[in-house]
């Protein structure tokens, strides 16, 4: 009896040291890693009511940043700057920002070893985007190794909602998302058709919905254009996903096609970096002191990078004008004198035709009438005589 108690002692103290040996091993940050020295690796993080734990959280971020070795983070949910500075200030090798809004700001963080900061700004201030940007668009423009130039656009888009995208409702959340998406791509398209584009955030939603209820659907239907670089991470296993309480995929990459020879690289990465995995008491552990968001980052070899052409296909929307806007449906459309209009299309929040106007002759001011068209968001197209093309938003309000 003394010798099978011992025995079973023994086997008890033996398998609490493996496990204990074992939850260390499997709870350990310094095991943490992404970035690649050759690479260009960005992430964004959405790190939850910042810092959710105080100090403690602070301490972790420090640890897991460090750990990581990215090149730049977006990060969304900084609820106290001074906390954020603080983080700054222990980070070593690192650098960042945040912008100026009132709630929950956006941020930056990157290595000041690879990343020159060029330029910082925020997309669509004043009043009237207040809809579709609870936060500003925080744009980050930057030069990695002294040699490749990046435009990053960090967002946080409104959350919450029913699945169901009702354009007929202004204050719907999946129409602020897919009107935040549209702007988005207006701006990208108009302003930096040429650029390395990357636009990241918490979306606050999902890529898979049908296309009624999509709110990326702008982006789906340019896939010559725009690509999310976490598509099979969205249409795979919830264990990948980025927000594991749900479960959900809700933080995304998109690219421009400037860098899709990037992501047919088989040795580029793209992953939700499974932070949970190396943290004390595991996701819950990281939930209760960092958040509840994991990051999904992209890895990339820029010397890959191959210019195109297409952005001689656009032209500024500095060149072309709506007024009044909002309008009843009844609106101008202006075009530099540089240019000759050839046709005009517009088209409602989900990609549908509305209408379209054909010009046989010069001219660079048309009259338009949609009165008949029920009230919500649409795009008008221009496009010129020589071909380049540009879009707007137009906002129908009666």
């Amino acid at each position: 009896m003394k010798t099978s108690f011992i025995r079973a002692v023994s086997l008890g103290f033996c398998l609490f040291i493996a496990s204990f040996i074992s939850n260390a091993q499997s709870n350990d940050l310094i095991d943490l890693e992404f970035g690649t020295v050759n690479n260009f690796d960005v992430a964004t993080w959405n790190i939850q009511f910042f810092p959710k734990s105080g100090e403690t959280t602070v301490e972790y971020v420090v640890e897991i940043i460090e750990e990581m070795e990215l090149d730049v983070i977006a990060i969304q949910e900084i609820d106290d700057a001074e906390q954020f500075d603080y983080l700054l200030s222990l980070l070593q090798g690192y650098d960042g920002f945040y912008d100026d809004n009132d709630f929950l700001k956006l941020g930056y963080i990157y290595n000041i070893q690879s990343v020159t900061l060029n330029d910082q700004y925020q997309l669509y201030e004043g009043s009237d985007f207040g809809n579709p940007f609870p936060r500003r668009p925080l744009v980050m423009e930057l030069t990695f190794m002294e040699e490749h130039d990046f435009v990053l656009i960090n967002n946080h888009f409104k959350c919450c909602g029913n699945t169901v995208l009702d354009e007929s409702d202004f204050w719907d959340e999946e129409t602020r998302r897919a009107y935040a998406s549209e702007l988005l791509k207006d701006h990208m398209d108009s302003f930096l058709p040429e650029e390395n584009v990357i636009m990241l955030g918490d979306l606050n939603d999902l890529l898979t919905d049908n296309t009624a209820n999509n709110v990326f659907q702008v982006f789906l239907d340019a896939p010559a254009s725009y690509q999310f670089v976490d598509m099979d991470i969205a249409t795979g296993s919830s264990s990948g996903w980025s927000y594991p309480s749900w479960p959900s995929h809700l933080d995304h990459i998109l690219i421009s096609n400037e860098l899709f020879s990037a992501l047919d690289d088989p040795q580029s990465q793209i992953s939700t970096v499974q932070i949970g995995d190396f943290f004390p008491g595991g996701f819950n552990g990281y939930d209760n002191n960092v958040s509840d968001h994991l990051p999904v980052a992209f890895g990339f070899n820029p010397e890959l990078l191959t210019p195109l052409s297409d952005g001689s296909n656009f032209f500024g929307s500095n060149d072309f004008k709506i007024f009044p806007n909002p309008s009843t449906g009844v609106f101008q459309v202006a075009l530099s004198p540089a240019f000759e209009l050839d046709q005009i299309v517009v088209f409602d929040q989900l990609g549908r035709k509305v209408e379209q106007f054909n010009f046989g002759s010069s001219s660079n001011s048309i009259n338009i009438n949609l009165e008949k068209v029920p009230m919500g968001i649409y795009s008008v197209q221009l496009t010129t005589q020589e071909g380049k093309t540009s879009t707007k938003k137009l906002i129908i309000a009666r």
